[in-house]
């Protein structure tokens, strides 16, 4: 049978669910949980998924806007990636004809530009190339690249001696290190870093995590703090992505304890406890602005003081 495409449905979201949790190259943050924890996802929603008969064989969450005169197909936009999602073994003609379909259904919705963010290879369980082969092959583009840098936990830690200084001086100071619940508390440490460095409030609120944390179960959600005595003064906020990997979401730490180096005994914590627990990645995030234009340079040497390594994320596009 041809491959066929439908728009997602809010009745399709427990077949939706299921199809990513046993996906190749998907993670908790394309479950329809992790997207309508943000009521502004459910507004312009606009997802497709693909089907060989009635096999489920691929998604494509994705939402659909209008910006500069422009009509906009976006995967995604509110998310760090969207992506084509496969089930294993799918043929690369299957997934060139699935993207043919997305042509055709945006040119009927009046789209101008198809915008697609795939996921990380380190998310990936087995190959994806044929994807990106068929976004070639279909008139896809590079609209532009970032980086992210993330720890290999296959292989023995490899911090530069910067590195491994800090870690040892938060240890003399007595910092330990924790898995934490105490997210309220954690949530104004960052919300006060942020504004006395950028000026700006974190993308999530409390009440959003909390959400969040609601929808696609708590244990996806993990709070690594540091403390001095009883006193927070620093933590990371990770998302348990999938099997692979755990991402940093948040970084934050109090300004007067800087000298503790709170946030290198927190990494170094993370990165054992992942590797203890079977991960094959720890992902530090980005060390360049939106778009990969602008590189933060201290904060990408923090990054690869840690032995971190850059991943590279293509956003690829299409004007119709």
């Amino acid at each position: 049978m041809a491959v066929r495409i439908a728009r997602y449905n809010e009745v399709d979201g427990a077949a939706w669910d299921a199809f990513v949790e046993n996906a190749v190259n998907s993670t908790f943050l394309h479950t329809r949980g992790f997207y309508n924890h943000n009521s502004e996802n459910l507004k312009d929603d606009c997802s497709f998924m693909f089907y060989d008969d009635n096999e489920l064989i691929a998604v494509l969450p994705a939402n659909i806007y209008d910006k500069s005169n422009m009509r906009i197909l976006h995967s995604y936009l509110r998310s760090t990636y969207g992506g084509v999602i496969m089930k294993q073994g799918v043929k690369t003609t299957d997934i060139i004809q699935c993207l043919q379909l997305l042509d055709d259904e945006a040119k009927h919705l009046q789209v101008n530009e198809i915008i697609i963010r795939q996921p990380f290879s380190i998310y990936n369980n087995a190959q994806t190339g044929s994807i990106d082969y068929a976004l070639w092959k279909t008139g896809f583009g590079i609209k532009y690249r970032e980086v992210e840098f993330a720890i290999d936990l296959s292989m023995p830690l490899q911090y530069n001696s910067s590195t491994q200084r800090s870690v040892k001086a938060a240890a003399k100071k007595g910092v330990t290190v924790a898995e934490n619940t105490q997210i309220d508390v954690y949530w104004q440490i960052l919300t006060d870093n942020l504004q006395e460095r950028y000026g700006v409030k974190p993308v999530h609120s409390f009440e959003d995590i909390i959400l969040l944390m609601q929808n696609v179960g708590a244990e996806k959600v993990k709070l690594f703090a540091a403390f001095v005595g009883e006193k927070m003064i620093g933590g990371i906020l990770c998302f348990i992505t999938n099997k692979q990997s755990i991402h940093a979401q948040y970084i934050a730490s109090v300004n007067e304890y800087q000298e503790y180096r709170p946030l290198n005994a927190v990494i170094h914590h993370i990165a054992i406890w992942a590797a203890e627990n079977g991960y094959k990645y720890f992902n530090l995030g980005m060390a360049t602005e939106p778009g990969g234009e602008v590189i933060n340079e201290g904060l990408m040497r923090f990054k690869e003081g840690f032995g971190a390594q850059g991943v590279l994320r293509e956003t690829m596009h299409k004007l119709l």
